[in-house]
C-alpha cells in the first residue's frame, strides 16, 4: 500500500513484514501487523485493531512512536483518548501481547470505541 492515506496526513512505508488477519467473517473487522526487522528482531512495530466500513479506522494500535512501546486508545476521529506506556517491555513481547489483546477482546474494543465521541 504504498502511499497510503491515514488519519492526519500520509505516511511512510517502513515495514520489511505485514499482515492482515480478518477478526469477525464480515470483514469489518480486522488486525493488522506492521513490523521491521533487523538483524532478528523488531525495530518498530505498530500491531492495531481495524473497523473496517467505508473506511478503515484504527480503533487501537500499539507502536513502537516515541522510542517506547505503547498503546493508543482512539475515538473515531483517530484522537488519543489514552495512551499506556509499556515500560521493560521489548517490542517481540509487545507484538505477542499486542495479537493475543486483539484476538480475544475485539469485540469488547468495538463496543468501547462505539461508545466515544468523536
Amino acid at each position: 500500500m504504498r502511499g497510503a492515506a491515514t488519519l492526519g496526513g500520509w505516511r511512510e512505508e517502513w515495514e520489511t513484514t505485514g499482515f492482515v488477519f480478518d477478526l469477525s467473517a464480515d470483514g469489518a473487522n480486522r488486525h493488522r501487523a506492521r513490523l521491521r526487522v533487523g538483524q532478528s528482531r523488531e525495530t518498530r512495530v505498530t500491531i492495531q485493531y481495524e473497523i473496517v466500513g467505508h473506511e478503515i479506522i484504527p480503533a487501537l494500535p500499539y507502536d513502537s512512536a516515541h522510542g517506547q512501546p505503547h498503546r493508543d486508545t482512539l475515538d473515531r476521529r483517530g484522537r488519543v483518548v489514552h495512551k499506556q506506556w509499556l515500560p521493560g517491555k521489548d517490542f517481540a513481547e509487545v507484538v505477542t501481547e499486542a495479537i493475543d489483546d486483539i484476538k480475544a477482546n475485539w469485540a469488547i474494543h468495538r463496543v468501547r470505541f462505539e461508545r466515544e465521541d468523536g
